[in-house]
Formats: structure tokens, sequence, C-alpha cells
């Protein structure tokens, strides 16, 4: 398993380094790019050899079942490897027809349980994942569907071990780098992995302080086995804590409040097709702002958010948040006076 993962890391990294214009990599380098990430990443320190990486390059050039065909060849003035078509990247390889199609049928056969209100939360990927199957059949040159896409994502390795974990009910031993702290060791018995904003979170029972803990994927050292057993969720409840909440983090010393907002010119029908918060309403409406409404529990997210909008939003109540923004602001101002 370790191997299968390790290999698929090294076929992005090494996309990654040829994609990059301003360095000329040979096998040494690639090898060197693909220890230190992989380093960075879970802090085990491996090297990699001549074969390992010309033999990477040769199943992504080759290997069918990958799919990537990727057009490397060897530049013997630069002594490099590089991409023949500049614009190629595996993220982007084009799908097969046949896989083209069993993707357009399941996806179909998915969507006709889109009612299902357990189902609605993929609504929006399944249509992203529908228009990439119609993009497979377009020229390069032709393409007219651009995604977000967030490269080598730190933390993306341990989804699949933590998912596994979680279903099988199984503890294990974190090894985490918080920001700005040392390093520190602890075993947790993970419960939800949960995306935003391009990241992704754990949220796990810690056994030593026997309380939640929310977790970054990004600042996981490593994962070990523990012989100490899982511990069942018996009180966190997603739903009931997401209900109230812009992104992940929730404050237990702080209580639900009523966000109150005035938004000024365009950024009025901006927010009222794509609402900050489910609980969002309108309160009053003029011609040269309007006031919105939120009832949710105040955090680090949800400051962010309402900063993102700079001048087109003031806001009103509460008094103390009112005040926060306004002091985080004039830091802001001072950065470039």
């Amino acid at each position: 398993m370790r191997t299968t993962k390790n290999a698929l890391i090294r076929y992005r990294i090494i996309d990654h380094c040829l994609k990059e214009k301003s360095k000329n990599y040979n096998w040494e380098g690639l090898a060197q790019a693909c220890s230190k990430h992989i380093y960075d990443k879970t802090g085990e320190r491996l090297s990699f050899s001549e074969r390992t990486i010309k033999g990477d390059i040769s199943e992504m050039r080759d290997n069918e079942a990958l799919g990537y065909f990727a057009p490397i060849k060897y530049d013997r003035g630069n002594k490099c490897y590089i991409y023949e078509d500049e614009n190629y990247s595996i993220t982007q390889s084009p799908i097969s027809k046949s896989e083209a199609s069993q993707l357009q049928n399941a996806i179909q056969i998915i969507k006709q349980y889109s009612g299902f209100k357990q189902l609605k939360g993929i609504v929006e990927s399944l249509q992203k994942l529908q228009l990439l199957v119609q993009e497979s059949d377009t020229a390069l040159d032709e393409k007219i569907i651009l995604l977000d896409q967030n490269e080598l994502a730190k933390g993306s390795e341990w989804l699949e071990l933590l998912y596994e974990l979680i279903k099988s009910k199984k503890a294990v031993k974190l090894n985490y780098q918080p920001f700005s702290r040392e390093s520190f060791n602890g075993v947790i018995s993970p419960y939800l992995l949960k995306e935003y904003d391009s990241r992704w979170y754990v949220f796990a029972f810690q056994h030593q302080k026997k309380e939640m803990r929310l977790y970054a994927l990004d600042r996981i050292l490593g994962l070990g086995d523990t012989f100490q057993k899982f511990i069942p969720n018996e009180s966190f409840d997603d739903k009931e804590y997401f209900q109230d909440i812009i992104g992940v983090s929730l404050h237990t010393d702080t209580a639900k409040q009523d966000i109150v907002i005035k938004v000024f010119d365009k950024q009025v029908e901006y927010l009222k097709t794509k609402k900050l918060h489910r609980s969002q309403i309108l309160v009053r409406e003029t011609k040269r702002y309007s006031i919105f409404q939120l009832s949710l529990f105040p955090n680090y997210e949800l400051e962010s958010l309402l900063l993102s909008h700079g001048e087109k939003i003031e806001i009103l109540e509460p008094r103390w948040l009112r005040s926060k923004i306004k002091g985080r602001l004039k830091k802001g101002l001072n950065r470039y006076i």
C-alpha cells in the first residue's frame, strides 16, 4: 500500500516539477523534489534511486491503467526532462471514451436520487464531474471549462487512512505540528472528515485531554498504530455543530448571536444570491444600502468572511464585533502607511 501511495504522490510531484519553467530537472533533481515533498508532508525520510524515478517516468508515459500518456522527453541539450506539450499536466489528462461513458451512466443513476436530503451536498460535485466528462472530448485549445484545482494539497495523503480508521472505528496515534508551537504526540478516536476552504480537517476525541479536538490534515506529521481502544462518539453531533457556524471552528466560550451588517451598492445583489449563512435574512432595503441579519456563533472564519467584502460591508451589531473588525482594519491600513 505504501509503495502505491508513494508512487502516486511521486507522479504528481514529477508533474509539478515538469510544469515549472524556471528550473530544469534531471532524474536526481526529481528524486530530491520527491524526497523533500514527502518529508514535508509526513516527516518520513525517503530516498529514490535513478531506477525508481525513470520507472515513474515510464509509467506516466505508457501505463494504460493510469491513462496519463504523459509526453515526457529527455532534453539532451539542457540535460533535463521536459513536457513536449508545455500545456500538458496529468491533472488535465483526458478521460477515455469508455471511461466517459461509464461516468455518464453513473452520474445519471446518482442524479435520480438527488432529491434525497442525504445527497443534496453532492449535486454540485456531480455537475462538475459531468462537465469534465463532456470536456474530455474537447481539444485542448478549445476548452471552455476551468475548475478550481488545489494541486499537491498538503494533508490529502491522510484522507484515505483516516477514512478507513473512522469506518472501522479504530484509534490512532497522532503526531501533530500546530502553527507556532512545538509538535506533540497523542492518541485520538477520529469521528468525521470535513473540507473547508480547500483544506481538510478531522474531528476527533483526544484521549489524553478527554475532549473533542479539531485537527488540520496539513499539520499532521504522522499517524501510527496504538493499543488504545477506540472511544465511541457519544456527544459530537455534526448536524448541530455545523448548523450555526461558518467554517469549522466553534469556541465553547461563545454564545450564538445576531450579527447585523449594512451592505452597500451592488454587493447587496451579490449577497442576495449567495448568502453568507443559511440564517441570513433581509431586514431593511434602501436605494443606497441594505441591512442583513445572521444568527450564528462568531468565530475566526466569520471575521475573515466579513473582511473579504472590504468596504462594501459595515458591521452594526454586536458592538464588540464591530470594534474588533474596526481594529483589524486599522492594523491593515497601518501596513500601507
